[in-house]
């Protein structure tokens, strides 16, 4: 896609595509990354780009966040 230095495998860009079509982030043997997000308890603090508009845009890295069930969640833009 020529988003970075590297080329990603064609795998992962499938499991990324799809997870941005469908809205379930899944892994390939049915694990649900999202709804494991709760189960973490630790402090997070979450960053992104105010210009990153394709890979992981504000909104949505905030919206990632929020799935996280510790309670002392940070992010900044």
């Amino acid at each position: 896609l020529g988003l970075g230095p590297e080329d990603e495998l064609g795998g992962v860009m499938a499991q990324w595509m799809e997870w941005n079509l469908d809205g379930h982030w899944r892994a390939a043997d049915g694990t649900d990354y999202a709804g494991r997000l709760a189960e973490i308890r630790v402090p997070v603090m979450g960053l992104a780009g105010a210009g990153d508009r394709i890979e992981s845009p504000p909104d949505a890295s905030r919206a990632l966040i929020q799935l996280m069930g510790s309670s002392d969640r940070t992010f900044e833009v």
